[in-house]
């Protein structure tokens, strides 16, 4: 909660207006959306995010940059404050996709033993986006980068994926994403 509130207040609190603009400006309409995603034991819960992708699937040049950064996500951290995701943890995937993933890998379940994160172990190995569930190999190395860090939690290793995902997206975003 502190380095939630510490991030909405020195971050959010200018971003999140700059974005806004940026994106209705951009020809994108209405800044945020609005998504269905799994939680905690499976319960469902709503993500607030920018809108980096319009109704017909397509996006301008700054939602793919948002998009790759990890921008569009920043508007979670209302989600980390009202206490349903933390800042480190399994990515909440979306119910189709959280179904879909559990029939795949017999031990998808497992993530659901911990509170989603804003990021987490899978993310900052760039095991993260539609790409990863598109492809087996992929999804299987998230869902077990997601299991090694429920089983392996400690706050040491929640500070160090913490200044991993500022340092990576500030000046390495292309590793954030497997080639």
């Amino acid at each position: 909660i502190i380095f939630t509130i510490i991030g909405m207040v020195l971050v959010l609190s200018w971003i999140m207006p700059l974005f806004a603009i940026i994106l209705i400006i951009s020809g994108a309409g209405f800044p945020f959306f609005t998504q269905q995603r799994e939680g905690l034991e499976g319960k469902k819960f709503t993500v607030l995010k920018f809108r980096t992708i319009d109704s017909k699937g397509t996006s301008n040049s700054i939602q793919r940059w948002m998009r790759k950064l990890g921008i569009d996500e920043l508007p979670q951290l209302f989600n980390v404050l009202a206490g349903q995701m933390s800042l480190i943890g399994p990515r909440p995937h979306t119910q189709g996709d959280g179904f879909n993933y559990a029939a795949e890998i017999r031990q998808y379940k497992v993530r659901q033993w911990a509170k989603p994160g804003l990021t987490g172990l899978a993310r900052t190995r760039g095991l993260r986006g539609r790409e990863a569930g598109a492809d087996k190999v992929l999804l299987e190395a998230r869902i077990h980068a997601d299991i090694y860090y429920i089983e392996n939690w400690s706050l040491l290793l929640d500070i160090r994926l913490l200044i991993e995902t500022v340092l990576r997206t500030v000046f390495f975003p292309s590793s954030l994403h497997k080639k």
